[in-house]
């Protein structure tokens, strides 16, 4: 019983149901004029809709499901590892002891077990900084420090640490391997939601990967998690990833907006 109870308060108590419901209260209570009871309607109705509707799961689902996870027998071809950064708090890491892992993490413990599984593949790694304030962190020597410590023999890293965004992965980290191995078909690992992009980059760089999606966002169609914090999230990875599709295609980091398996 005590464990229902403490359930079912902490789903009213919570911050996020506690703004819905303020929210909702001062609409349907308080004393406003006639424009502000209107914006505060559009307010609240789209708090609402981010708090009990699948937003971002409409959003990132197709994201998700683009690029399917591959067969053992292309794990087994492929000659190598590339990781994706963007999965480490750089801030965190520095300010506390430890390194500071953010939802991403399974970038790192997918590859981790990937190397585990084929000793005979190298990991190649890449990600710097993509923050403006802190230009000066890398995320390619947090790296190796974290595979080193998963058991990944240093000799088998290659790491990339000066890229700001996805789209400089590609090139600078073609810039660290013999040459035609972005061509032999690498495992590319990152998150599900974000492949599409990464894979559109890649190609378009001349890199033939085979994509490894890790850390879903979404349950399988016709599920999800309710909640305004869950529903936020969701919206804004999804509409991140959209308009980097788009932005990289207007820019020509890509060839295709929506790349295929």
């Amino acid at each position: 019983m005590s464990f229902v109870f403490s359930k079912i308060a902490w789903l009213i108590l919570q911050p996020d149901t506690l703004l819905v419901l303020a929210l909702v209260g001062v609409f349907v209570f308080g004393r406003m004029g006639r424009r502000t009871r209107v914006a505060l309607g559009v307010v609240t109705g789209v708090v609402v809709a981010l708090a009990v509707l699948p937003l971002g799961s409409w959003l990132l689902r197709p994201l998700d499901d683009r690029f399917p996870p591959p067969t053992p027998e292309q794990v087994a071809a492929a000659p190598g590892i590339v990781v994706l950064g963007g999965a480490v708090s750089l801030g965190m890491t520095a300010a506390r002891p430890g390194i500071a892992l953010s939802g991403r993490a399974e970038r790192y413990t997918e590859a981790a077990r990937l190397a585990h599984d084929h000793p005979e593949k190298p990991l190649a790694f890449t990600g710097g900084t993509g923050s403006m304030l802190d230009p000066h962190s890398r995320e390619g020597e947090v790296a190796r420090e974290l595979f080193t410590a998963f058991g990944v023999a240093p000799e088998r890293l290659v790491i990339e640490s000066d890229s700001r965004n996805t789209a400089e992965h590609p090139r600078l980290l073609a810039a660290l391997l013999p040459e035609g191995a972005p061509q032999a078909g690498w495992l590319l690992v990152t998150s599900a939601w974000h492949m599409p992009r990464a894979v559109a980059v890649f190609r378009a760089a001349g890199w033939r990967v085979v994509p490894y999606p890790v850390d879903y966002a979404t349950l399988p169609r016709g599920g999800w998690l309710p909640g305004l914090l869950n529903g936020l999230a969701g919206v804004s990875y999804g509409v991140h990833e959209w308009l980097g599709l788009i932005a990289y295609r207007v820019m020509g980091h890509s060839d295709t907006l929506f790349p295929a398996p």
